[in-house]
């Protein structure tokens, strides 16, 4: 009986799991693209592994007083221009968004809130490609939730990250 009950629940959860990537291939495959500015730095980890550390831009352009008055975690209102370049407007407070705006995720730190995703590891052999990018361009999907989908260079073109 515990066997049945234990394949039972690996059933669903590779199905809860299968359900979830596809629904994120779905987002990454949209064609609502936007691309946030940034600068990419290079860490080495403490397990000897490489990391992109992303710092949008958009970040810097966040006025002190909303910094200290938004939430710990919360949402910024970004707007998207014709260029599908996105700028910062305001912290998010639960108002309606107009057609070029949308919703970006933050963590907030003391002095400074940090768009999410921030960082990723990397191929070692592609680290040249990673520091060409800048750009890291997000799709969107219907009802809002978004996808880091790729990196771009200066002039917006997807940079090709895998050496294999």
């Amino acid at each position: 009986m515990n066997a049945k009950i234990m394949i039972i629940w690996l059933i669903m959860v590779i199905m809860f799991l299968n359900y979830a990537i596809y629904e994120k291939e779905r987002i990454r495959g949209s064609s609502d693209s936007v691309f946030l500015s940034i600068d990419t730095v290079i860490y080495r980890s403490f397990i000897g592994d490489d990391y992109a550390l992303l710092k949008y831009d958009i970040e810097k352009t966040i006025p002190d007083k909303d910094i200290v008055s938004s939430p710990d975690r919360g949402y910024i209102v970004i707007g998207v221009d014709d260029n599908k370049v996105a700028h910062f407007v305001r912290v998010y407070a639960g108002e309606t968004l107009s057609l070029n705006e949308r919703l970006i995720r933050f963590h907030k730190n003391k002095r400074s809130i940090n768009i999410v995703p921030n960082s990723f590891f990397i191929q070692e052999r592609s680290i040249e490609n990673y520091k060409k990018s800048k750009y890291a361009i997000f799709n969107f999907g219907k009802s809002g939730e978004y996808v880091l989908a790729k990196l771009a260079d200066k002039d917006k073109k997807y940079i090709k990250l895998s050496t294999i």
